[in-house]
């Protein structure tokens, strides 16, 4: 799946998340637990975080 289809699907699914649960934990990185709401914000702004954050949730087959 390309980058921006992946995106693209993160979007989607975060925006049907309640508000509570944009808080927790949804992957790992580099030793340091993301939240969906952190995982959102480095996503949007397409920061080198971001790039990880999203092939590690991909990897994972969270999306």
């Amino acid at each position: 799946m390309e980058y921006k289809e992946i995106s693209r699907k993160f979007a989607e699914i975060y925006s049907n998340l309640p508000l509570k649960t944009r808080r927790e934990i949804v992957v790992v990185v580099n030793e340091q637990p993301i939240s969906w709401e952190i995982a959102h914000k480095e996503i949007e702004n397409d920061t080198d975080m971001g790039r990880e954050i999203l092939n590690k949730i991909h990897e994972l087959k969270i999306l």
